[in-house]
């Protein structure tokens, strides 16, 4: 089944990224990983993703700066937060700075399935009800991006 979104996934655990990303890509995902929240700053800025999927404690950029920098950058870029060590409290932030769900650690598969497919699927009914002027909007922001130097060849 090819469902064709692509998902960032930060943690600064492997086994916990190779986990997810095997579970994503049987269902048809394109997935890259990274270990942590400086990682993925990096990464998105040049390539956009459908969905972060973050650990919320990780080194250096935890996961709710992440999720802060990525409503403030990607505005169009959902985030689903991760955590071992969730509380109520945690995750109502966390979803009141913009994540769209929260999972605890241990997860099932059925349950990452899920909560990403309602990602899509809300992804999906913002589209629907999107103007058409959003997508100019949205290039205006990626070609108003300071380009970095090094990366030109």
């Amino acid at each position: 089944m090819e469902n064709g979104g692509h998902i960032l996934i930060v943690d600064d655990e492997a086994q916990i990224r190779r986990l997810i990303r095997r579970i994503l890509e049987r269902c048809g995902y394109r997935t890259d990983e990274v270990e942590n929240g400086r990682q993925a700053l990096e990464f998105l800025q040049s390539e956009p993703v459908d969905l972060v999927v973050t650990d919320l404690r990780m080194p250096d950029v935890d996961g709710l700066e992440l999720l802060e920098r990525c409503r403030a950058l990607y505005p169009n870029t959902d985030v689903i937060m991760l955590t071992g060590f969730g509380t109520i409290q945690t995750a109502v932030y966390a979803m009141r700075q913009g994540a769209l769900d929260y999972m605890t650690k241990p997860f099932s598969a059925a349950e990452l399935q899920d909560k990403v497919a309602y990602c899509f699927r809300q992804r999906q009914r913002r589209a629907a009800q999107r103007s058409p002027i959003e997508p100019l909007l949205e290039l205006n922001r990626i070609l108003s991006r300071p380009i970095d130097p090094s990366k030109i060849s």
